[in-house]
């Protein structure tokens, strides 16, 4: 792990101790009288995690509780602005150390402590205590910023770095959902990480450790757990799925396929458990367990799309679907034809059932069941990924869903995937319009971006990160030309961005891409490839040839 000791938090608030703020903000020490209690509340101004160290002497049997929250709360229980701090009060977990008397004494937890606010309550008996120090050792999985993006647009930078910050609070020794509540790996928060961590950093030893450890936590009946390594057992049958898909995402990024192949069996058996569910229908039945796919979702009861308990759920018949093409193309690389061929089969015939079943022609998009009640950014993104629909369709369903506000709307989460399916549809330019939600944390002070909205109970999400990796994937355009990364395909899609850089790491170094639109219309296009790298450019339906080293074009 990455160890480096920060600096004091900023004191902004002191009770019953005759001592000026900025004085205690400057060197945090200072000694409390006997037989009296005093408090002091600490802004580190940003999300921090690690141990805490206290150092201390004297105060025989004095009592100090530490407390540690992402953010404070007002009178109604609610958080807001995270940069107030004023009239709110302190919740969350603590540590309490009574004082031995001795000198020099450093009390630290024994695992992380997760903090931007502090409060430090002291309680003295007959003797005076005195405080020497209060410093964090920041630790987390050594992680390093590679990769790169600059345009015209600074909130894009700030939504960079604070995903930044996100993603590395949420992985130690294995990836984290999030550092202050759970601290367990999820298949579903997992993906976007490993992602990230590939293409900002390069490092895929934790993407291949979850992928082993979810491996390792198949169920007698053929599914992963959600969470592993853990000491439960809860089953989200979509994440079972999704656990096949980052397989995919590491196949078609490295070039260890023999790793890859160990996972083909345990894909086979979720595979079938999913196909032994499809009903006279021709799609899937009632599901068991939970089956979560985005919380925060209020027409997704529990995180559910309806259908999953009378079946016929157009969302979920889309995934496994979706899913199914992601398993066809890993079988058919290492030759297993007739299984690829079956799977393909079976992806066109769930979609074509889903089709049948649930389009609404009079508005044009795929209902959640057959009853056509509701509708939904999240199935019709799916319907995009699954190839429901021609080019044209695909273009005017993104354009759709992201105008329709009617449609049951996507949290933080499931944006990934909708923003998938807008690069998918050659609408990623709407990407760029679409991060009102990223952009409105920043003005509410977050430094981490949350679970789901502004009074989300985390304030640091794995989940939410994504925006980094769709900078890179969608509007710098850079992905796998083929399985292992042995050649990319470039089509960026920059939006309302007129002059965009960005630097993606690949296994053989640094993918370069500068953009810049001229005023007659033209697109600037540098790109530099690391050697032995080839690939493509895409840009208005016409490929133009990219080879190692750099590359210029100038396109209509």
């Amino acid at each position: 792990m990455e160890q480096k000791k920060e600096q004091t938090p900023a004191v902004v608030e002191v009770e019953n101790l005759d001592i000026p703020v900025d004085t205690l903000s400057e060197q945090l020490h200072f000694t409390v009288p006997a037989n009296s209690k005093v408090s002091l509340l600490l802004d580190n101004k940003s999300i921090t995690m690690g141990f805490p160290n206290l150092a201390f002497s004297g105060g025989r049997d004095s009592r100090i509780k530490i407390q540690y929250q992402e953010a404070l709360f007002d009178a109604e229980g609610r958080k807001a602005n995270r940069n107030e701090w004023r009239n709110k009060t302190m919740k969350g977990y603590y540590d309490v150390v009574v004082s031995d008397g001795g000198k020099q004494r450093v009390f630290t937890p024994l695992w992380i402590r997760v903090f931007r606010y502090v409060k430090i309550e002291i309680e003295t008996r007959d003797a005076p205590l005195e405080i020497h120090d209060f410093h964090n050792l920041y630790t987390a999985y050594p992680l390093k910023e590679n990769a790169e993006f600059l345009s015209e647009d600074p909130e894009l930078e700030r939504i960079w770095d604070i995903s930044w910050r996100t993603a590395r609070l949420c992985a130690l020794e294995t990836y984290m959902d999030c550092p202050y509540y759970e601290q367990i790996q999820y298949i579903g928060d997992t993906r976007i990480q490993a992602l990230i961590s590939m293409y900002v950093d390069g490092d895929d030893r934790l993407a291949k450790n979850a992928l082993s450890q979810f491996y390792n936590s198949m169920q007698p009946m053929g599914l992963t757990k959600s969470n592993h390594p853990s000491s439960n057992s809860q089953i989200i049958p979509p994440f079972s799925l999704i656990f096949i898909s980052s397989v995919h995402d590491y196949f078609m990024l490295r070039n260890d396929h023999e790793f890859v192949s160990t996972f083909l069996p345990g894909i086979r058996f979720i595979l079938s458990w999913f196909l032994s569910k499809i009903d006279d229908t021709g799609m899937l039945g009632p599901l068991p367990y939970w089956n979560h796919v985005d919380g925060g979702t209020p027409e997704f009861r529990e995180g559910s799309p309806p259908g999953i308990t009378e079946g016929g759920s157009a969302h979920m018949t889309l995934l496994l679907a979706n899913t199914l093409r992601h398993a066809a193309s890993m079988f058919s690389y290492f030759g297993y034809s007739q299984e690829a061929e079956n799977y393909m089969v079976l992806a066109d015939n769930l979609v074509e059932r889903t089709k049948k079943t649930c389009f609404d022609q009079k508005r044009g998009l795929m209902a959640e069941t057959a009853g056509k009640k509701v509708f939904s950014q999240h199935t019709n993104a799916l319907a995009i990924l699954s190839g429901a629909f021609d080019s044209e369709e695909n273009e005017r369903i993104a354009r759709q869903i992201m105008t329709d506000e009617s449609l049951a709307q996507a949290t933080l989460y499931f944006n990934f995937y909708v923003f998938q399916a807008l690069k998918k549809a050659g609408r990623g330019d709407l990407f760029i319009e679409s991060l009102d939600q990223w952009k409105y944390f920043l003005d509410k002070g977050f430094t981490t971006f949350p679970e789901h909205g502004l009074e989300s109970r985390s304030d640091c999400h794995a989940w939410s990160s994504h925006p980094m990796y769709d900078l890179l994937n969608i509007t710098c355009g850079v992905e796998p030309g083929s399985p292992g990364f042995q050649t990319v395909s470039i089509t960026p899609q920059l939006g309302s961005l007129n002059a965009v850089q960005g630097t993606t790491i690949h296994p053989f170094g640094p993918i370069i891409t500068t953009y810049k639109r001229e005023k007659n219309g033209k697109l600037n296009c540098v790109i530099e490839l690391p050697e032995g790298l080839n690939g493509t450019l895409k840009w208005n339906q016409s490929d133009h040839k990219l080879i190692s080293g750099i590359n210029k074009f100038v396109l209509d």
